[in-house]
């Protein structure tokens, strides 16, 4: 993988964390593993008092199954929509797909329905967040690395 590729399939998965709120530590580029995007250890998401923690948890099993494959779409965006890299056999898909089993109680079938579900979300996400990942991309391309306060100002449109 190239570093321009890398450095959208990283802004990818960074602009997703971004739209459900989930603070990033870090994104970058190079190094033995290619490219990582962190999320913030510790980090909590907050919900109502209505909201049961069954429910907080699902959420959050589908939040973080759509974000492992926006990585796919910011690629396929790139590339004119040609993105099969591998993605069967990749890590993202198979982070993906053990978030998608715990939001289904590990029903299979089911699991499978709920990932074909989240990656139609993380095309329509990356679709409408283009603008945002294309700046991070090239951001990560310039830097290499950036802090998660760096990928916030870019994400919302500052200058870090």
């Amino acid at each position: 993988m190239t570093d321009e590729i890398r450095a959208f399939h990283e802004s990818g998965h960074a602009c997703a964390h971004h739209h459900f709120s989930h603070p990033v530590s870090e994104v970058a580029i190079g190094g033995d593993d290619g490219g990582y995007c962190a999320f913030a250890r510790g980090a909590k998401r907050y919900f109502s008092d209505d909201e049961t923690k069954a429910l907080k948890q699902r959420e959050a099993h589908l939040e973080q199954a759509i974000t492992c494959c926006a990585g796919k779409y910011a690629v396929a965006a790139l590339n004119g929509r040609r993105a099969d890299y591998g993605w069967k056999r990749s890590e993202d898909r198979a982070q993906a797909l053990r978030y998608c089993l715990a939001y289904c109680d590990g029903d299979e079938v089911a699991a499978e329905l709920l990932l074909a579900y989240a990656m139609r979300r993380a095309e329509l996400l990356v679709e409408k967040r283009w603008p945002q990942i294309h700046k991070l991309a090239f951001g990560l391309l310039e830097h290499e690395k950036l802090t998660g306060e760096q990928v916030k100002q870019i994400l919302n449109g500052l200058t870090p």
